[in-house]
């Protein structure tokens, strides 16, 4: 929905198309979502906001626990099924 609804002002970087990426963009892009604070991947692709799904069953995910424990990344939206997260600037202090 958000490709069709916001582009081109705002661009995906990864969707359900995995087909569409080879296998090494895809570790790297796991990788990044798994524990942002290893690694530059999000930075080298200028990543300003992540959508993540909250696991059905579980309290959080990893990426989840990883995302609201760095100090990179403000938490600016949290509902049922999704967590949206805007990285931090100088400009942007937390807002949640």
């Amino acid at each position: 929905y958000l490709m069709w609804r916001l582009w081109p002002r705002q661009k995906t970087l990864v969707d359900g198309r995995v087909h569409l990426f080879d296998l090494e963009f895809l570790k790297q892009y796991e990788k990044a979502i798994d524990d942002p604070l290893t690694t530059d991947f999000l930075d080298r692709w200028k990543i300003e906001y992540v959508l993540l799904g909250k696991p059905v069953g579980t309290d959080n995910s990893r990426a989840l626990e990883s995302f609201k424990a760095s100090g990179a990344w403000n938490r600016i939206y949290e509902d049922d099924i999704s967590v949206l997260f805007e990285k931090r600037t100088d400009q942007r202090v937390g807002r949640f």
